[in-house]
């Protein structure tokens, strides 16, 4: 793998991290996921939330 290799690589980690934490903040201003949520952890929590848009 080529440095350039490796930023293209980063840069799309980026994009796509940038572009899941935007449809996050979505989903919780909308009421898409509960994020009221105590009484388990937040991992978990969003894992069930995922699969319930999905």
């Amino acid at each position: 793998m080529t440095s350039d290799d490796a930023v293209a690589d980063l840069t799309r980690a980026i994009t796509l991290a940038k572009e899941r934490r935007a449809a996050l903040i979505t989903a919780a201003v909308t009421g898409q996921i509960d994020v009221t949520a105590t009484h388990r952890p937040a991992a978990e929590q969003l894992a069930d939330d995922i699969k319930e848009l999905s």
